[in-house]
Parts: C-alpha cells; structure tokens; sequence
C-alpha cells in the first residue's frame, strides 16, 4: 500500500507539474502537493538540545503514512 502511494503521488505530479501550493505545515519551504499529501501526508519534527551551551536545533521531515488517516 505504502508503494501504491508513493507512485500515485509521483504519478499525479508528472500529469500537473505547474501545481505549486504553499505547504500546510509551518516552516517548510514550498513544495510541490496532491491529494495524496493532503490526505496521506504528515511532519515528523525532531529536536536537539545540547546539554552543554542549551542550543536547541529543530528539523522537519515530511512523510507518508497510512496511519496519518487516523489522527
């Protein structure tokens, strides 16, 4: 099922290439969506803290999942 997203994704961008939309998630750069990102699609944040001078680093990974259906 994770495969059939994945090309249903890459599938729907190669027949709409000109559809650019601002991601829904804050502090990501633009990117390119369908409806499968919409529906199938989420932000994995993961954060740092160094213990030693407190500086805190903060990365964000978009992905797809079949259990984002039920958050």
């Amino acid at each position: 099922m994770r495969y059939l997203l994945d090309r249903l994704h890459t599938e729907l961008l190669t027949l709409l290439p000109n559809v650019t939309n601002n991601s829904p998630f804050v502090g990501l750069p633009r990117s390119k969506s369908t409806i499968v990102t919409a529906i199938f699609g989420g932000i994995l944040q993961n954060e740092v803290n160094c213990l030693i001078c407190g500086m805190e680093s903060k990365k964000h990974d978009p992905f797809l999942g079949l259990l984002t259906m039920l958050l």
